[in-house]
């Protein structure tokens, strides 16, 4: 018997930080799906959210904080 995503959530905070940081690497997951992306899980919803959120707690969507993405990209630009 499959568990409902209420009943998950326990484990989806233990891939992540805090609830706050969950919620946006799933909503910036659902955007990505919404324009396209491919599913990386196959379950029976069809809600975006929802896919992003199984994506994250299978492990199947990474997120890399700012500076580990890009670390010279803050730079001042008023300094010439």
């Amino acid at each position: 018997m499959a568990l409902s995503i209420h009943e998950e959530m326990e484990s989806l905070l233990g891939n992540v930080e805090s609830r706050f940081k969950l919620a946006t690497i799933a909503a910036k997951r659902a955007r990505l799906l919404n324009m396209g992306a491919e599913r990386q899980v196959d379950i029976k919803s069809n809600k975006l959210t929802t896919i992003a959120l199984y994506e994250t707690l299978l492990g199947k969507v990474t997120h890399r904080e700012p500076s580990e993405a890009n670390p010279g990209r803050r730079r001042n630009r008023r300094a010439k």
